[in-house]
């Protein structure tokens, strides 16, 4: 009896086989057949790395080389990895790896698809270091663990040591939901400057560059609503920036996820959490006097970016115990 592993690595290569890689150069597959076995599978390729790619007519010459474009693809641990160009795979050189390191299925092509293997596992080193702001990763932390108090437990709504650090509190929580028991510092130089720019803590680990934001223009919280919910996927998490009123031009740094199935906007700062209905009451004000800003909302994915270090060192730290 075939195990599950064996299993998964025979459907792996039976669609691969479909989608034109030629494992055996003496058998022809014809393209009926391999349409008809293709939606009989559900049209459902595999996330395993080096399996979701573009049909051939997607390779091109770069520079003298061909290349092959790369899907975006979902990793093992619901992480999402953008998409990349690389070097064409050769023909018939490809074979199954069962990659210990991380319990996944990936697909090599000598060693191409093993450059392809080492980008990806530096990609989660960059992710999940050994460790941030001087904490150790542990286990990663539920909501519940992550949050609460744990974030900013000195919070008290008349210290402005505590009240205006939204901008440090969003990446300290995600880092505490990587694994990593810290809590921010109070207001400082560091959290101030980037409170001009609060998406600089968030690096793509392909690019090297800041999280790139969506601006959510729309004039009615109704549509508000409704782009968010478009644009939010479950098992990811995004910061959300709006302007929490009409008489200042400070914006507000929050979490935003979905619970299943719902949105939920937590705002680590002051441990409260909104859905939907509520934060749209919450940005009418805003919306119906007209935003100074130039947008309502500003959203951008975080659970798939590099936490900078030189920045977390600077509003994060080692989590002190609570004294009973």
């Amino acid at each position: 009896r075939k195990s599950e592993l064996e299993k998964q690595k025979a459907k792996a290569k039976r669609i691969l086989e479909i989608m034109g890689y030629d494992f055996n150069p003496k058998q022809n597959i014809q393209n009926q057949t391999a349409n008809d076995e293709l939606n009989e599978m559900g049209n459902t390729v595999p996330k395993v790395m080096g399996t979701d790619v573009e049909p051939e007519e997607k390779v091109q010459n770069i520079n003298g080389e061909d290349m092959v474009h790369v899907r975006d693809y979902e990793r093992s641990d619901g992480v999402d990895v953008d998409s990349y160009w690389r070097h064409k795979p050769n023909r018939g050189a490809s074979t199954i790896y069962a990659n210990e390191q991380t319990g996944t299925n990936n697909l090599l092509a000598n060693d191409t698809n093993k450059s392809d293997l080492k980008f990806e596992l530096s990609v989660e080193k960059k992710l999940y270091p050994d460790e941030i702001a001087g904490v150790k990763r542990g286990k990663p932390m539920t909501f519940e663990e992550a949050g609460g108090k744990n974030v900013n437990p000195n919070y008290k709504s008349w210290s402005k040591k505590y009240t205006n650090i939204c901008q440090s509190c969003v990446p300290c929580l995600e880092a505490r939901l990587r694994g990593y028991n810290l809590e921010v510092m109070p207001s400082n130089d560091v959290s101030t400057q980037l409170a001009k720019n609060p998406w600089s803590v968030f690096i793509n680990p392909n690019t090297g560059e800041e999280c790139k934001p969506v601006d959510i223009s729309e004039k009615y919280p109704q549509d508000c609503i409704n782009a968010l919910e478009k644009m939010v996927n479950s098992n990811e998490r995004y910061m959300l920036v709006y302007l929490p009123s009409q008489y200042s031009n400070d914006s507000h740094s929050v979490c935003i996820y979905r619970e299943s199935g719902e949105l939920k906007i937590y705002d680590p700062m002051i441990n409260k959490t909104m859905n939907k209905y509520e934060f749209e009451e919450k940005i009418k004000p805003v919306l119906f006097m007209g935003y100074p800003i130039g947008y309502p909302l500003r959203v951008g994915r975080i659970d798939d970016k590099i936490l900078k270090p030189e920045i977390m060192s600077n509003i994060t730290k080692p989590k002190v115990k609570s004294r009973r």
